[in-house]
């Protein structure tokens, strides 16, 4: 029984231990990914803020104080572009602006992007889109989050398609409410993934410690109040099948209480092993007096 006890105690710990390690990975995984996206929806307000910025700026920009027109070479596209490559160059995230016909071939969407865009055009389609992938052996995540078409964009992307805009490049005939493009995050893994992991470990030991407490005070209680006792019933019964009715059990009182299952067992036993022994003694003088009557 105490290996067949340890057997099942051992094989329920492993299962447990399994179970809440899957469950770990799992919630800490969700977490991780909570923080990641919304990172990377902040990163995104940052980078429209300075797009707004410079759109609502642009008369003071290229304008002179007299009022003539004084281009600068500085429009909301080439400084938010500006920005998100010296964050991107300054740090281990990647900002950049693609859409699926881009004016520079450096801005040309990679399939995780395209996908995404694609997604973003289909009528009543997401308007953000994120997941894991893996880069150069390492695992990184991805957020692309679609960029409407605004008053402000008609200028340079808007109708008729084809006609040059005030820089040059070739309209795109984009509408007002339409997706112009996408913003995309990439973020690394490796300071998640070893957070994660020593998590996990904490977590870990720190249950496995609980159970294997909990589970050695459960051995040493069942060892103690059943294990114990059906060890002394099974030598009692031993003695008693040998015919020797002079063992050691104790036997509590019938009146005390609480009683268990075991206790009365003990005492059932004892008694039957009195009676076997008043009969056996009984049996013993019977055949005396017969042997002494033949």
């Amino acid at each position: 029984l105490r290996r067949k006890l340890l057997g099942i105690l051992t094989a329920v710990l492993v299962v447990i231990s399994a179970v809440f390690l899957v469950f770990t990975y799992d919630d800490q995984a969700r977490r991780a990914e909570t923080d990641l996206l919304e990172k990377s929806r902040v990163l995104v307000t940052e980078m429209d803020a300075v797009w707004d910025f410079i759109s609502l700026n642009q008369s003071v920009i290229n304008y002179t104080a007299a009022g003539d027109y004084d281009y600068k070479g500085l429009h909301c596209a080439i400084a938010g572009k500006s920005v998100a490559a010296l964050f991107s160059e300054k740090s281990d995230y990647s900002i950049r602006f693609t859409n699926l016909n881009p004016r520079n071939i450096y801005n040309t969407p990679d399939a995780y992007e395209a996908a995404a865009i694609e997604g973003f055009l289909v009528e009543g389609g997401p308007d953000e889109a994120w997941g894991f992938e893996t880069e150069e052996d390492q695992q990184v995540f991805r957020y692309v989050r679609a960029m409407d078409v605004s008053e402000d964009c008609i200028e340079c992307h808007g109708e008729p398609a084809g006609e040059p805009d005030q820089y040059g490049y070739p309209k795109e005939g984009m509408r007002v409410g339409t997706v112009g493009g996408a913003m995309s995050i990439t973020e690394p893994m490796d300071i998640y993934a070893a957070g994660i992991q020593n998590s996990m470990v904490q977590q870990v030991v720190m249950v496995l410690f609980m159970m294997v407490a909990a589970f050695a005070g459960l051995y040493f209680v069942t060892s103690r109040l059943v294990l114990r006792p059906i060890d002394a019933l099974r030598t009692a019964a031993k003695s008693v099948g040998e015919g020797e009715f002079d063992y050691t059990l104790a036997v509590p009182d019938p009146r005390a209480r609480p009683r268990d299952e075991i206790t009365e067992l003990t005492g059932e036993f004892g008694r039957m092993a009195r009676d076997l022994e008043a009969l056996y003694a009984d049996l013993e003088g019977q055949v005396r007096s017969k042997t002494d009557d033949l």
